[in-house]
């Protein structure tokens, strides 16, 4: 089912996906299969690469990079636990970290028009995403466990929302 969404994926942003299967040593003589799947694409100048790992982390890496501009701020972006939900619903789900209310904002409007926050209202998908410079260099990362069903549902939303956090991003100049 995962192969299947990133060959259709694959076919839609007119690219090409890798996987890649091994095992690893695991507990008493086990061997324990590992998969993990990659797809990069590239908008407005930037590549995208995307990184669902199964098998032993379940976890799910997304991150783009963008040339040095003292216009784009840092940012940290995480989801309440879905139980902190269940007991405090009128609590807002995003904790979005940032010295701009402007970037507060089209971060929530990209989660909405993505289809990401429908994810998150649906399922206990809990990213962690943060926009840093590193020696020059802004680096966009998004990270989020795959314990969650129709996992393979968050591959089209979760490229949107890079897509669109690029060109915000870009915007900025």
């Amino acid at each position: 089912m995962v192969e299947t969404a990133f060959k259709k994926t694959a076919e839609l942003y007119r690219t090409n996906y890798q996987v890649e299967h091994f095992k690893v040593p695991g507990d008493m003589g086990s061997w324990l299969p590992i998969s993990i799947y990659y797809l990069a694409i590239e908008h407005e100048g930037s590549m995208i690469k995307i990184e669902y790992e199964f098998g032993n982390a379940n976890l799910a890496e997304i991150s783009f990079q963008l040339k040095y501009n003292t216009k784009i701020p840092e940012l940290t972006l995480y989801t309440r636990t879905h139980l902190s939900r269940l007991f405090f619903p009128r609590q807002h789900k995003w904790a979005i970290t940032s010295n701009y209310k402007r970037v507060k904002r089209n971060l929530t409007s990209a989660l909405r028009i993505s289809g990401l926050a429908k994810i998150a209202d649906n399922y206990a998908f809990e990213p962690v995403i943060k926009g840093e410079f590193v020696n020059d260099t802004y680096i966009f990362n998004t990270k989020f466990s795959l314990a969650f069903p129709e996992k393979e549902k968050s591959l089209v939303p979760v490229i949107e929302f890079h897509k669109y956090m690029i060109s915000y991003l870009n915007g900025l100049n």
